[in-house]
């Protein structure tokens, strides 16, 4: 799964994010993952993210999220 976020100030809030991943797969879970392959350590920060979504039921799904 792919999610781009544009013209924000911050990355959103991960619960946030968590809630509309789990909307958009119908599928209870949470984030069990999340990592930005630049090596910096603001998670708040514009960007690019590697992100696991762990369904309750289910395989993990991979996401790359950019926020701009």
């Amino acid at each position: 799964m792919t999610i781009t976020i544009d013209n924000t100030r911050i990355a959103p809030s991960w619960e946030a994010l968590q809630t509309v991943i789990a909307t958009a797969l119908n599928l209870d879970g949470r984030l069990t993952r999340i990592a930005r392959p630049d090596g910096q350590c603001n998670y708040r920060a514009h960007g690019l993210y590697h992100c696991t979504f762990t369904p309750d039921r289910g395989d993990a799904v991979q996401i790359m999220l950019t926020v701009s």
